[in-house]
């Protein structure tokens, strides 16, 4: 039998152009699917820009129900040594405030030792009893029995190591730590206050019979100078003056020496430093503004995805679509909210909608709050879920949480979107898969089609010179 190594020589036909005739044919099944391939593919591209902005509008809501941008204060100081903040309950102005002496936390240090890991003393039990409490003006100590300790030092923990590791796990506002000062005896055992002032002093006694540790761990703040122990640093009050009022701070943060105010001393000042406080809506305002451009950033994306142009006959990826069209009721809904109060709808602070649907800010209204009308803002934008009422913003906020969140609206319909293209994958693979096997079916067909042809053009090019042979035999015996 012929054998054939290219389509179409045996016959003579474009057997190689039919088949690639065929071959388009069949591939034309591929398209449908592709065309839907890329019909999902738009649309995902089209939510997953939507999500982005919805996600820009939720960062807005959830910015306009922050308590803080209606504190509706803000403050400078002059100079250097005090910084300040204040609250809306604090009084438009400016303070005098100077700094005589920051406080500050009391340090004390053991003698020194020659091993920070040797024992000292035999190793009886010895009861060491740690104590924070105020000094007095009159050199008093009273001791706090709540941040009062008592540890025990025995053969397991009766070196300078051992004696710094108990006091640290006794959960006290003091820290222990071990120091070098490069004498014959170097290590030094240094205890320090965790809290500045004379509310916060160490006193340290034992009981028991190691006279080794009562030297080295007794300490009576009304009587320093009759320790072993050293007072490195003495425990020290603030003092400063507000308006040329004279005050006293344990702390160097100070939140009760004016109403509304807070103050933090960091230097002592050689000439007084000016708090203003002022009342600023700015940042209300601000977060107003970024919410109605985040708005309107959305609804032209929507736009853009559901317009149709008549002319060329296009539609956006989304027209049409019923849950895009339940989001845009949704949010047109919230922003319908209204409240009692003078601020009692998004029109009161100066929104408005346009004709086209977006958002239009009138920020004069929110630019001109006093602290009184903040405080009424924030009641409009925020829930209380004491007083029972519902802010703007925390509704809006919690609407967006349900379309872009775990589990919310727009997850679930991407998920639906992926399984669809997924389908469609397979499908396009096993139609592919069909093409493929009957094209090489056709070929074949075609190839032994090509083979017969040739096998009947070799038996009749046979028979042909046979008989011409027949032919030429008679006429010569004529």
């Amino acid at each position: 039998m012929a054998t054939i190594s290219s389509l179409g020589i045996g016959s003579g036909l474009d057997l190689n152009g039919l088949l690639s005739d065929l071959e388009s044919a069949e591939r034309q099944k591929l398209t449908p699917i592709a065309n839907k391939q890329a019909s999902y593919e738009a649309e995902l591209s089209a939510w997953g820009t939507i999500q982005s902005r919805l996600e820009s509008l939720a960062t807005a809501a959830a910015s306009l129900a922050d308590p803080d941008i209606y504190a509706g204060m803000t403050t400078t100081a002059s100079g250097s040594g005090v910084s300040a903040s204040a609250t809306n309950i604090a009084e438009p102005g400016s303070y005098s405030v100077s700094v005589s002496q920051l406080a500050q936390a009391q340090s004390l240090a053991t003698g020194g030792q020659t091993h920070r890991d040797e024992a000292i003393g035999s190793g009886t039990a010895t009861t060491l009893t740690l104590s924070l409490g105020s000094l007095g003006s009159d050199d008093g100590y009273v001791a706090d029995a709540e941040r009062t300790a008592e540890i025990v030092i025995d053969s397991s923990n009766n070196s300078l190591e051992g004696i710094r590791d108990a006091i640290n796990a006794a959960g006290l506002e003091v820290s222990a730590s071990i120091v070098n000062d490069g004498s014959d005896s170097p290590y030094r055992l240094v205890l320090t206050s965790r809290e500045t002032g004379k509310d916060s002093v160490i006193s340290l006694s034992t009981s028991g019979e190691e006279p080794a540790l009562e030297v080295l761990l007794g300490f009576d703040p009304a009587a320093p100078s009759a320790s072993q122990v050293e007072q490195v640093v003495e425990p020290l009050d603030a003092s400063f003056s507000v308006n040329g009022i004279a005050m006293h701070s344990t702390s160097n943060e100070i939140d009760d020496a004016v109403d509304g105010l807070s103050l933090v001393l960091s230097d002592v000042t050689t000439t007084p430093s000016t708090v203003t406080v002022a009342e600023n809506p700015d940042k209300a305002s601000s977060a107003l503004q970024a919410f109605v451009t985040a708005y309107n950033e959305l609804q032209k994306t929507i736009d853009n995805y559901t317009v149709f142009n008549a002319d060329e006959g296009t539609a956006g990826e989304l027209l049409g679509d019923s849950t895009l069209r339940t989001i845009e009721s949704r949010l047109t809904s919230a922003l319908n909210f209204t409240s009692e109060g003078d601020f009692y709808a998004l029109s009161s602070l100066g929104v408005t909608r346009t004709d086209d649907g977006k958002l239009e800010f009138d920020s004069a209204m929110v630019d001109e709050a006093d602290a009184t009308q903040l405080a009424a803002m924030s009641g409009f934008f925020i829930s209380d879920s004491e007083a029972g009422s519902v802010g703007f913003a925390s509704q809006m906020a919690g609407l967006l949480d349900q379309v872009v969140g775990d589990d919310g609206t727009l997850e679930n319909t991407t998920e639906s979107i992926e399984s669809s293209l997924e389908s469609l994958e397979s499908q396009y693979e096993q139609t592919e898969t069909t093409i493929d096997a009957t094209i090489e079916r056709y070929r074949e067909q075609f190839t032994a089609l090509d083979i017969l042809v040739a096998n009947l053009t070799s038996t009749s090019d046979y028979l042909t010179g046979q008989l011409e042979t027949l032919e030429n035999s008679w006429n010569l015996t004529d």
